[in-house]
């Protein structure tokens, strides 16, 4: 392919594009197109794809990743919000195979309807880039591979540990199911237009087995959520801060019988402890135990 029909990597060219297509990028949507043909490069290096990949990408704006993504997949599904960008990937990769482009807002389409993705690449929009993600990590079809460019605050919030100020459902979310490593960080002249923050590059590898098990996913992912809403908390206090009947009123006792002290607070405390304790206060194991009878 040609990256003069297709790809838009420098500055004066992506304002061009813009203009010719009547488009103003919107800071709303997080529109920041990648222009630095390295930052891309590396991208695509992260993402270690195959030819026989089936490849997701959110927000391919002009094109710049999409290209190179179909000279090394079998097949691209893409989906791009700004009708403007559409219709403008339409014309310029119009019969190319292997792509399946689609209108739509990637917050509000069903990712499980699309099927399994080996590899989700994408420059993520800014405004939404972390909800995106958590839908990836919380789908039942989770993609084997995630490479995508990120805020550098949301990336070391997905790498940090326990104990220090980033640690939180992110984190713990991503390192259940993830091997997480950052592959490069990118500054503001990378994009157009420049955000006000440097960006990493996040590589996520999805483990052959989850760190470690959990009886209720759905639980454990609402009871980290609202949690650290408190996260300055001891958790035997925040355990009475959460929801009605969240958890049941021995919380208390039964994070002591897990041999735990409810006076850390939710930063202090492992994924595989989060993990003991939300199987420990999931409603099929509090109805299951004859104290609750």
């Amino acid at each position: 392919m040609s990256s003069d029909r297709f790809t838009r990597t420098q500055v004066s060219s992506a304002k061009k594009a813009c203009a010719d297509l009547g488009i103003r990028p919107r800071k709303q949507w997080g529109q920041n197109f990648l222009i630095d043909p390295k930052a891309r490069d590396r991208v695509i290096d992260a993402a270690s794809l195959t030819s026989e990949d089936r490849v997701l990408e959110v927000g391919p704006g002009l094109g710049a990743l999409t290209e190179v993504l179909l000279d090394r997949v079998s097949a691209l599904v893409a989906i791009e919000r700004d009708q403007a960008l559409w219709e403008h990937l339409s014309e310029a990769f119009d019969g190319v195979p292997g792509l399946d482009l689609r209108l739509g807002d990637a917050l509000k389409i069903d990712f499980e309807a699309l099927g399994s993705f080996d590899r989700c690449v994408s420059n993520l929009p800014y405004s939404c880039g972390t909800r995106i993600l958590v839908n990836w990590i919380h789908s039942r079809q989770r993609p084997q591979g995630i490479v995508v460019t990120i805020q550098q605050e949301v990336a070391q919030r997905i790498r940090a540990k326990p104990g220090t100020r980033d640690y939180g459902p992110l984190a713990i979310w991503a390192q259940l199911h993830y091997d997480v490593k950052i592959a490069a960080q990118l500054s503001p002249s990378s994009f157009w237009p420049q955000p006000e923050v440097h960006s990493s590059i996040v590589c996520m590898q999805r483990l052959p087995v989850v760190r470690c098990a959990v009886s209720d996913l759905d639980f454990f992912y609402r009871l980290t959520r609202e949690a650290f809403h408190y996260r300055r908390k001891q958790l035997g206090t925040v355990l009475r801060h959460l929801s009605s009947g969240l958890v049941p009123g021995d919380a208390g006792q039964r994070i002591q019988a897990l041999g735990l002290d409810a006076a850390r607070r939710p930063e202090g405390f492992t994924i595989e402890e989060w993990v003991a304790i939300a199987d420990s206060l999931s409603p099929s194991v509090v109805q299951a135990d004859p104290r609750a009878q």
